[in-house]
């Protein structure tokens, strides 16, 4: 059995969860999902009796778009027999009378937000985490004097973190279970605050650089998705600099373009393990924010690289754009101009490897590569 609540009720109480609480303890639903709703109420551990707790057969909790009350949170965890899916996303979208409360103690950036989560430690196989928008969140605070509390998570096998969320902090002291197989990182809290300026063309390689400082400090590396919450970070990532653009993006990154996506599936590959990328598409012209009601359109996550093919990215083969050391075994062949890149000319450099393959242009077109004129 399952229930989904959404917010927006009577005026006065538009975002209130209040008495809607009473569903936790009910003795068959096993999904609950809960949306653009305050989500508090004035329940403490005090009037849960011992017979309550652990009583009922709830296996997924989901919430969207809420302003999560970590106290309330740690009693609602405290009620279900084994809780197997938890995700917790927080405001990313806030406006008048549902802004997030700016009392940090009420907030997942405190220590017993990880002790809320522990109440289900038995069981939770799933946990996914988004703290919300950048400019609402509070200062986080780890608990230094109850260090590995995260690996108590001991059937924790997907772990999915907002790249801001507090948990960031707790895989970098190697605080999590041995259990954990796939860590998917999402961008959606920096992506709001991004504006097509020049931070929108670093966005990519920061969230690229942040997570490569977060799987250096993994004692035991897992395998890493990351979902880009816009539908073309590809369209940087594989962009091919040619004239005053080389220079414009080479001198606002401070460096190659695709320098921190090698960086970090590097890192992964020298440890066993693999990185995916992924961006959130919609395939008609309309984009919609959660939680996608009234017919609305969901986004599909698509994937464009995976370091199984380490230089290919959105279809492209970049090797002879990025690899030095391949570049240096081209140079030593005759070089090759395709017809297609003869027509652009000057100005224009074509790519190829030079044994007869398609250029890096043509095999984005999928055109077939001529090559007429040697260089």
């Amino acid at each position: 059995m399952s229930v989904t609540l959404h917010g927006h009720g009577p005026e006065a109480r538009k975002f209130a969860f209040g008495r809607c609480a009473i569903m936790f303890l009910h003795p068959s639903l096993r999904h609950i999902t809960i949306s653009c709703s305050n989500f508090n109420a004035e329940i403490t551990h005090g009037r849960i009796t011992d017979n309550e707790r652990r009583s009922t057969p709830l296996e997924s909790l989901t919430l969207i778009e809420c302003n999560v009350n970590v106290d309330f949170l740690d009693v609602v965890l405290s009620l279900p027999k084994a809780l197997k899916e938890l995700s917790i996303g927080e405001r990313l979208h806030a406006f008048p009378d549902c802004y997030p409360n700016p009392d940090e103690t009420t907030r997942t950036s405190q220590p017993k937000f990880v002790d809320a989560l522990l109440r289900q430690a038995h069981s939770l196989e799933r946990l996914s985490h988004t703290s919300g928008a950048v400019k609402y969140l509070t200062t986080t605070r780890c608990d230094e004097h109850g260090k590995n509390k995260l690996r108590g998570l001991k059937n924790l096998r997907h772990l999915e973190l907002g790249i801001e969320s507090t948990l960031c902090s707790y895989l970098e002291r190697n605080d999590y279970p041995e259990s954990l197989e796939l860590l998917k990182v999402t961008d959606a809290s920096w992506a709001n605050t991004t504006q097509v300026t020049e931070a929108f063309v670093r966005h990519s390689g920061n969230v690229l650089q942040r997570c490569n400082e977060i799987t250096k400090q993994m004692f035991r590396p897992v395998d890493l998705d990351i979902c880009f919450s816009n539908g073309e970070p590809e369209q940087i990532l594989s962009t091919i600099p040619t004239g005053s653009l080389a220079g414009i993006l080479l001198a606002i990154l401070g460096g190659p373009i695709r320098a921190p996506l090698y960086a970090l599936a590097s890192t992964l590959r020298s440890r066993g393990k693999r990185l995916r990328l992924f961006s959130q598409k919609f395939s008609s012209d309309k984009s919609y924010i959660p939680p996608y009601m009234f017919g609305e359109e969901v986004p599909a996550e698509v994937q464009f690289y995976d370091s199984d093919n380490f230089w290919r990215l959105r279809g492209r083969n970049f090797r002879v754009v990025d690899d030095e050391d391949f570049q240096a075994e081209v140079k030593k062949r005759p070089k090759l101009i395709c017809l297609q890149c003869l027509k652009k000319l000057p100005g224009w450099e074509c790519h190829n490897s030079g044994d007869g393959s398609a250029c890096i242009h043509c095999e984005d077109d999928g055109r077939h590569c001529e090559y007429g004129v040697l260089g």
